[in-house]
């Protein structure tokens, strides 16, 4: 189901330049506010607005389409860490912010101010990030 006035549906969803990956659940996109490198946003390509709607099954492959995302990233960022979270404040249509920590991050702060900072990356610079994961995910053993 889409829901209109839903910027995942509209937008996210529906661009297939910001598709790095699709998965039988979800789509996996750049974050606009790239601020930690290698942040993408895993998201259910259907409205749900709260993840305790979808069946136990859906919910643990929900999060193992996630997991999957991650192993990725890990290898390509070289990520020491990664951290998921499951919000749903500003937009409600749930997705896993996932993203690579790299030691020096970590060093920073275990839950950074900076990864919330508005760092607004363009849609061609949201493209450009988009191909490059996407030619490591090609490449990725799933």
């Amino acid at each position: 189901m889409v829901m209109s006035e839903c910027l995942f549906c509209e937008k996210l969803l529906t661009d297939d330049n910001l598709c790095i990956v699709e998965q039988e659940l979800t789509k996996t996109v750049v974050n606009h506010n790239f601020s930690v490198p290698g942040r993408v946003m895993v998201i259910l390509k259907d409205h749900v607005e709260n993840e305790a709607k979808l069946s136990p099954k859906k919910q643990k492959q929900f999060f193992a389409e996630a997991l999957r995302v991650g192993s990725t990233l890990k290898k390509y960022y070289n990520a020491e860490r990664m951290n998921y979270m499951l919000l749903g404040n500003e937009i409600p249509h749930i997705h896993w912010h996932v993203i690579p920590r790299s030691k020096e991050s970590i060093a920073k702060n275990f839950f950074p101010k900076e990864m919330f900072n508005q760092d607004i990356v363009s849609i061609e610079k949201q493209v450009e990030l988009t191909n490059n994961i996407k030619k490591e995910v090609e490449n990725s053993a799933w």
